[in-house]
């Protein structure tokens, strides 16, 4: 991934002057199904209109709910 986008810039900039310390982490999208299905629909409902959830769980996310739940080792 390139850090150096224009994008990623501004983020930066803005980050250095709002905040005293800062740490962004990177989670591979196979770590997060849930955020990577919501986004992936955002993207795609863009020129159709907003669609809003309110006190239920899409039904395109729903069977990858359980599989972002934390996992405890040991």
């Amino acid at each position: 991934m390139i850090w150096t986008g224009g994008l990623f810039r501004q983020i930066r900039n803005f980050m250095n002057q709002v905040f005293d310390r800062c740490v962004v982490r990177v989670c591979p999208r196979s770590c997060n199904k849930v955020a990577d299905s919501l986004a992936a629909h955002g993207a795609n409902v863009v020129l159709s209109g907003s669609v809003v959830f309110m006190n239920q769980v899409p039904e395109f996310v729903a069977n990858l709910i359980s599989g972002d739940l934390p996992r405890v080792s040991g």
